[in-house]
């Protein structure tokens, strides 16, 4: 929601946004002035960059897989992804919570694991002894890593054996891997996060359709563990 200027109405995001795409003013109704008109981009402006509202710019999708003990976090980051969308770096992002009623979980779980741009991996006791996780989402996302098609980055919430998994292979937020819940103030791990993801975000745009696997998300010296015989 948008405060309209004379902070006496309030607006929809979404209503300034449709308005903008279709180059029409914004009617407001206000309880002492009636309807006024409003330049549905000047107040978009105030709270997005234009190139976030753009649908003929990129940006990169995300997917987010996570151990139900950790929704907190799940929430927390999502904070941090709306940031970054304001911010034109990314399109949207998506977890297993956004699934529709009546729909079945496991197909459109793969579905928008196979859509994604960069799959995050949330890295916890939890997670690693999740089934499913283990037994799908990981090996899937580490496919389509190494066929360039989606960029992995593991999440550390908390000290556990993920780098004994195949995502040790990869680079890791927070910086240094440092697990989030080791960091004091809590809000600067999650900043390198943020700070982490949106060079990840940076770097794709300006590279659309190239491979993206490898480089500074693949451990240098380490041959993946897929590779291994």
């Amino acid at each position: 929601m948008v405060r309209e200027p004379d902070e006496t109405a309030w607006v929809p995001t979404r209503t300034l946004e449709f308005d903008e795409e279709k180059e029409k003013q914004t009617g407001i109704a206000t309880a002492d002035k009636g309807t006024v008109t409003v330049n549905p981009q000047e107040l978009n402006d105030q709270y997005t960059v234009k190139t976030a509202r753009d649908p003929d710019v990129w940006k990169p999708a995300v997917f987010i897989s996570y151990s139900k003990d950790n929704v907190p976090q799940r929430k927390r980051l999502e904070l941090e992804l709306r940031v970054l969308h304001n911010e034109g770096l990314l399109a949207e992002h998506w977890h297993d919570r956004m699934i529709d009623p009546g729909d079945e979980w496991d197909p459109a779980i793969q579905r928008n694991l196979e859509e994604a741009d960069i799959v995050i991996i949330f890295c916890s006791a939890a997670a690693l002894a999740t089934d499913y996780i283990r037994e799908n989402e990981i090996p899937r996302a580490l496919e389509l890593h190494g066929e360039g098609k989606t960029v992995v980055i593991p999440i550390v919430l908390e000290a556990c054996r993920w780098d004994q998994t195949a995502l040790g292979d990869l680079n890791a937020l927070p910086e240094k891997a440092k697990p989030l819940n080791k960091w004091n103030p809590r809000p600067d791990g999650w900043k390198s996060v943020a700070d982490g993801l949106a060079k990840v975000c940076t770097k794709l745009q300006q590279e659309p359709g190239k491979a993206r696997a490898g480089g500074e998300f693949l451990k240098e010296g380490r041959a993946p563990r897929g590779a291994r015989r």
